[in-house]
């Protein structure tokens, strides 16, 4: 079973950088504790220049206490006003899809990269295999591995590459995500962002638990895939209490940490263009 966690920052949010690291840090210890997750670790981080993403073969304890990890948050989540800091995601794995490939690289452990989207993923896509089959006929669709998890993002990729030409639509992105999803069968809960707007989060969730809560004084909002983990991670802070944000199955949110704002979507609804 994996685990995922994001911390959103909102424009403006004057949260120290060394609590964003403290909340990382346990955020990914927790979910190891709590069984989501002890073989591999990786975290992605979007500013409005670049996202850097960084993943090992060993357990989120391990992880967080390598030195390239270290140097990863302080080079990252350090405070620049013209390079700003809009997410950190986590991922805590259980399984390992091939022993032999991932001791040469890290293309099995998530956060995964399909041309523009990455992102994390947890539960089981059962029809990877025969969604493949159909798309691979496409070159504009691209997958290096047999995992579930870049399945789903490499749809999201294709359908929103096809989607971005369409005049009608408000966001290609979120189109995409609910075109992929009508033809999911199985479990998830995912976050995901679209390099061209670093700025924007998606999240998802189908028959996997995902609780998010917004600090409104702090300018914070973190989502995980237990509630316990997040209020695990400030414990030790002087946050106060979150409003929960309720995002029901099948359903969708983007959060949009430039402005401030997001909304809600039906993965089961279209997304058309607002007169």
């Amino acid at each position: 079973m994996s685990g995922i966690f994001g911390i959103g920052i909102l424009d403006k949010s004057y949260i120290n950088a060394t609590v964003l690291k403290n909340i990382t840090k346990t955020m990914f210890t927790y979910l190891q504790e709590m069984n989501y997750g002890d073989s591999s670790a990786g975290i992605m981080i979007s500013r409005s220049q670049n996202i850097h993403v960084i993943k090992h073969n060993v357990s989120p304890k391990k992880f967080v206490e390598l030195p390239e990890f270290i140097t990863y948050m302080v080079n990252n989540v350090t405070k620049n006003e013209q390079n700003k800091l809009y997410s950190i995601i986590g991922v805590t794995n259980t399984k390992i899809y091939k022993e032999s490939d991932i001791t040469k690289n890290t293309d099995y452990i998530q956060p995964m990269r399909c041309n523009d989207i990455l992102g994390v993923h947890s539960g089981i896509i059962q029809n990877s295999s025969e969604i493949e089959n159909k798309f691979k006929k496409f070159g504009e669709f691209k997958r290096e591995t047999d995992t579930d998890s870049e399945i789903i993002l490499s749809v999201i990729n294709y359908n929103s590459s096809k989607n971005s030409n369409n005049l009608l639509s408000d966001s290609p992105t979120t189109q995409a995500i609910i075109d992929t999803t009508r033809i999911l069968k199985g479990t998830y809960a995912c976050s995901m962002v679209d390099i061209k707007t670093p700025n924007n989060v998606w999240i998802i969730r189908k028959d996997k638990p995902l609780e998010i809560a917004y600090f409104k004084s702090e300018g914070v909002v973190i989502w995980a895939s237990d509630i316990k983990v997040i209020r695990n991670a400030i414990e030790n802070t002087d946050f106060g209490e979150p409003i929960l944000l309720t995002l029901n199955n099948k359903y969708g949110i983007c959060f949009n940490f430039e402005y401030n704002n997001y909304y809600r979507f039906s993965i089961e609804s279209n997304i058309t263009k607002s007169v």
